[in-house]
């Protein structure tokens, strides 16, 4: 009886990320892939938004990892309280984030960050399903490289996967 009860809290620590308490990578890419799969069925639309917060190695620097884990903590908390229950937010990595934003277009997904009041400041890339790719790799590669694009342009901005090519001019 006790390994029944055992057995959603390990399958859930798996999924998550220890600090954030958000999904971690790996649960963040199933369920993109999730998305995708049934989005291609009902020809549905979802963004993708890939965030980094800017210069975050000099807090780390200036104040210590344990407030750069607070920060990172609190980040998550303020991204999960941003979107709505069928959203996903997750950690990717480090200080990057992921939000899944499910039936959104590429204009709700640009004005995603309005209403975010951080001292710190983040660069996003988003990429849209299907207009920017049907796979999870490409999704996730073409938000990446956008946000690349927002740092490049002088960090604190968000960028979409269109401003990739005409970036390369």
């Amino acid at each position: 009886e006790q390994s029944v009860y055992e057995a959603p809290t390990v399958k859930r620590q798996a999924e998550i990320d220890p600090l954030t308490g958000l999904a971690n990578r790996q649960e963040f890419e199933r369920r993109l892939t999730h998305l995708i799969d049934s989005a291609q069925r009902d020809r549905a639309t979802h963004a993708l938004c890939f965030l980094d917060l800017d210069r975050f190695k000099t807090v780390n620097d200036r104040f210590g990892h344990l407030v750069g884990s607070r920060v990172l903590r609190e980040l998550g908390g303020l991204l999960q309280d941003s979107v709505r229950a069928i959203d996903t937010v997750g950690r990717y990595g480090g200080d990057e984030f992921t939000i899944l934003l499910v039936d959104t277009g590429l204009d709700g997904a640009l004005g995603a960050e309005r209403g975010l009041d951080l001292r710190l400041t983040v660069s996003v890339g988003v990429s849209n399903f299907p207009t920017h790719g049907d796979s999870r790799e490409r999704l996730l590669d073409l938000s990446d490289k956008a946000m690349y694009l927002a740092k490049a342009l002088g960090r604190d901005h968000v960028c979409s996967a269109d401003e990739l090519s005409s970036s390369r001019g």
